[in-house]
């Protein structure tokens, strides 16, 4: 009777050890699904560089007219330097 109890703590710590087994081999793998899956399980990070990103494109849209703006006073400059150089010369051939 001792020896068939023995038997009986023998298989159940082999099961146990299979069964520790099995459960450190789903966590590895969940590990592994949650590093490959990114932003998808997490709404708060998704959520954050969704706005983020879209920040950024309004940046770029500021910065291309900014850019242009930059571009039609640097043009208007240029002219009005002309007319002062111009209006410079013109006053220096009269006297």
């Amino acid at each position: 009777m001792y020896i068939l109890g023995s038997f009986s703590q023998f298989q159940k710590r082999d099961h146990l050890t299979r069964i520790k087994r099995t459960r450190d081999t789903l966590r590895a793998d969940n590990m592994r699904l949650r590093q490959k899956g990114g932003l998808v399980g997490h709404t708060s990070l998704l959520r954050d560089f969704e706005e983020r990103l879209d920040q950024s494109k309004a940046m770029y849209e500021r910065l291309e007219m900014l850019q242009k703006r930059q571009a039609e006073l640097t043009v208007m400059c240029d002219g009005l330097r002309r007319k002062i150089e111009q209006a410079k010369y013109v006053g220096s051939s009269r006297v």
